[in-house]
């Protein structure tokens, strides 16, 4: 059983450090509130949009108004959307949202890997509780509803924010909706010009 165990946490740190990017992970100014990455797809860092889960990582129709591409998980109860933006030497991840499946037959690429969830890198996954969302990300927010559903929004728009400056962005976002106090669907990503 112990060896089991250690066996499934190798392959979790082995996991971890080939699909998280150092900087994204340990960023000595990197804001409480801000979570950057899905499941080692990393706002703002082509790197991470090029090998993660050992495809390609594109819009399905580069030409669209709103490049984006969708992931579901291996059971396609969750998907990952990316939208991408059109920077001087490449196309980067700007946003990231996950949230359930609405339909059966919902039009995404499902990764080879047994993709369980979709969680980001500070741990936030679908099924969480606001507190629990809270306790990770702090109390910086503001709340607002929307028909059925509890948001809770954090924004860095603080021109001197290092972090701003390094992806050269006006802003951070990061938006947390909940249904009778369930994460349903959350999203961030940077606002470029």
């Amino acid at each position: 059983m112990v060896s089991l165990k250690m066996s499934v946490l190798s392959i979790a740190a082995i996991l971890a450090s080939a699909s998280w990017p150092a900087q994204a992970v340990v960023d000595t100014d990197f804001p409480r509130q801000a979570d950057l990455m899905v499941l080692g797809i990393v706002l703002d860092h082509t790197e991470s949009a090029q090998n993660a889960f050992g495809i390609k990582l594109e819009p399905e129709d580069p030409d669209a108004m709103r490049p984006r591409m969708s992931l579901c998980n291996h059971d396609k109860r969750e998907k990952l959307i990316l939208d991408f933006y059109e920077r001087d030497t490449a196309s980067v991840i700007s946003e990231l949202h996950v949230e359930r499946v609405q339909t059966p037959h919902v039009e995404c690429v499902v990764p080879p890997q047994h993709i369980e969830r979709f969680t980001s890198g500070k741990g936030i996954h679908l099924g969480m509780s606001k507190k629990e969302v809270i306790d990770i990300l702090g109390k910086g927010y503001k709340e607002h509803t929307h028909p059925d559903e509890l948001i809770i929004s954090y924004r860095i728009d603080d021109k001197d924010a290092a972090m701003l400056q390094r992806h050269n962005a006006p802003a951070y976002y990061g938006q947390y909706h909940f249904k009778e106090n369930r994460l349903v669907k959350y999203e961030m990503g940077f606002e470029f010009p």
